[in-house]
């Protein structure tokens, strides 16, 4: 098998960019102090406009979920190498996901990969 160059390999991510309708907002937990020497949880943004589609899970989500024992409501494709992780929330036309799985990035992707419920 040949290796793709980086020129095939970025006018892959332009096409498959070109079908992310939607844009959304990427935010992660974090521990800030409540001054008295314990720690909140407050959400920082990572990423706004991130370009994304939402759709439904289909059968081999619904197994990596089973396999898992997550639970999955909405497969959400991002722009390839989004840095999103497992717990991230996602918003989405004032819908937010909590992300329940991140696919391991590939060598040639295209998109980052990753299922969530809301």
């Amino acid at each position: 098998m040949n290796a793709l160059t980086a020129d095939e390999i970025e006018a892959m991510r332009e096409a498959q960019e070109d079908a992310l309708p939607d844009s959304g907002t990427l935010a992660r937990a974090t521990l800030a102090s409540d001054g008295t020497g314990g720690h909140t949880q407050t959400w920082a943004t990572v990423a706004t406009a991130v370009a994304c589609r939402l759709g439904k899970p289909d059968r081999k989500a619904l197994e990596i979920a089973n396999r898992l024992g997550i639970d999955v409501t909405v497969t959400v494709t991002m722009v390839a190498e989004t840095d999103a992780h497992v717990g991230d929330h996602f918003t989405v036309d004032s819908v937010t996901y909590t992300l329940t799985h991140v696919a391991e990035p590939e060598s040639w992707e295209t998109a980052r990969q990753c299922l969530a419920k809301e």
